[in-house]
């Protein structure tokens, strides 16, 4: 069983965004390297198996992925699945992020990343752990990826943050982990924002204008 562990305390939103942006910058810098080992410690796998709401299951990849894609199967429409996948970092990135276990490898739920699944993928998934009963329950009280129980990222405002390419790298590689269109699906900025962004400073510095005044 896996246990999801809320209100853990998180650092204030400055100071986690900037442990966020160095994790994210290492992470960049070490793409050139050696495909990522499959998430190790737990023990009660299984293939082929009917899903359930609640589970862990392993995807299968094309060969090609950086990294294995684990998804939290939550219930979807007309009794089909929909499955939450983790982010590749240790803490939240944005608000719509919870942060739900302190040490597991599995430690931050992309939940505006939350996709419909084909159940021809989930016959050939690998069943990887369950929730415990508390935790099903904890997840059932939370609204419209809203979360009142797990610490959340801080909000996207500045549209040059870099998180928001993060979010459109996130979409695009769970859309070929599902075989799907990889196109940009993560709130796309409208070409009228990005050309009023083009006039100010660089996301992260002041703006000199206004210290003028």
């Amino acid at each position: 069983m896996y246990k999801l562990t809320p209100m853990n305390p998180l650092p204030e939103a400055p100071i986690l965004l900037q442990r966020w942006l160095e994790e994210r910058a290492i992470d960049l810098s070490l793409r050139d390297g050696a495909p990522l080992d499959q998430e190790s410690g737990f023990s009660e796998c299984g293939f082929g198996c009917e899903p359930r709401i609640g589970e862990f299951r392993l995807l299968p990849g094309d060969g090609g992925l950086d990294r294995p894609c684990t998804v939290l199967l939550l219930p979807g429409d007309l009794h089909g699945f929909d499955g939450v996948p983790f982010s590749p970092y240790a803490l939240p990135a944005c608000s719509d992020e919870w942060w739900v276990h302190p040490k597991s490898p599995l430690r931050v739920l992309q939940i505006w990343n939350r996709r419909r699944l084909n159940p021809s993928l989930l016959r050939k998934s690998w069943r990887i752990c369950q929730l415990d009963v508390v935790s099903m329950l904890l997840l059932a009280n939370q609204r419209d990826g809203v979360s009142a129980a797990f610490p959340v990222g801080p909000s996207l405002q500045h549209p040059l943050d870099p998180r928001w390419a993060y979010r459109d790298e996130c979409w695009a590689w769970m859309s070929r982990c599902l075989g799907e269109d990889t196109s940009c699906a993560s709130d796309p900025l409208e070409a009228s924002l990005l050309l009023a962004a083009e006039k100010r400073t660089p996301y992260g510095e002041r703006d000199q204008a206004s210290q003028d005044d």
